[in-house]
């Protein structure tokens, strides 16, 4: 039927974001309702009140997902072998889509993507978060792990830029570019303890034989230095 027909596919768009769209939908959120919230302590225009904000979560959602949605389609049309060892309910690799399919649906997501943010706002993390995309997934940028700990580190804060210029209507860059700064500073505590994530894909990464930092220097190493970003620029923010 129709209604099985379309559900089947919503349930496997949902199953390409499924890792990471709870938590970088929800942190993107929180990060500009928050900030949105003291906008003029970072020069992003007035403060605004709760039921402004609340106005822009939907959008910001949209913005997010949307986002979220393309980096997985190229991401994972190329990672169904791996993700058969650490992810086997991913579309791909479960066989719910071909990487045929996948790719149709990537190049048909690119004029969406754009016109959301082109309509609600964070057009410029959008087409950030597009470059650091097509080199990650498609230039060999998460075979080098200090350039995919750098692009990561990048990317992420992406995702908390694009709502926050959702929920204030200005770029992050505005005023005194205070916002810019403090985003920058996740950028590099992303990029520096990234190396984290790495933990739960150890296996996969030794089967393509990907040379990840834990594979690298040993788990315990690994953690040691993860522990020390994580205490560096806990200090740098504070």
């Amino acid at each position: 039927s129709y209604i099985h027909y379309l559900s089947y596919h919503i349930y496997t768009g949902w199953l390409f974001v499924r890792s990471d769209a709870p938590n970088i939908t929800t942190l993107g959120v929180i990060f500009a309702s928050l900030n949105a919230s003291v906008a003029p302590i970072i020069t992003m225009g007035p403060a605004l009140s709760f039921p402004q904000i609340l106005a822009t979560v939907p959008s910001q959602i949209l913005w997010s997902w949307s986002n979220l949605f393309l980096f997985a389609l190229h991401n994972q049309r190329y990672s169904a072998p791996e993700d058969a060892l650490n992810k086997p309910w991913r579309p791909l690799a479960s066989g719910r889509l071909t990487s045929q399919d996948a790719t149709w649906i990537m190049y048909s997501m690119y004029p969406v993507v754009i016109i959301v943010a082109l309509k609600y706002g964070g057009l410029a993390p959008c087409l950030l978060e597009m470059f650091i995309t097509i080199w990650y997934n498609e230039y060999g940028g998460h075979k080098n792990t200090i350039l995919k700990d750098l692009l990561n580190g990048f990317g992420f804060p992406c995702f908390l830029a694009g709502p926050l210029e959702i929920a204030t209507g200005r770029s992050i860059f505005s005023g005194q570019g205070k916002a810019a700064k403090w985003i920058s500073i996740i950028a590099g505590a992303v990029a520096t303890s990234g190396l984290i994530q790495d933990f739960r894909d150890i296996e996969g990464d030794r089967a393509v034989g990907r040379k990840t930092i834990p594979l690298v220097i040993g788990n315990t190493n690994a953690r040691l230095l993860a522990t020390l970003y994580v205490v560096i620029f806990t200090c740098l923010s504070c």
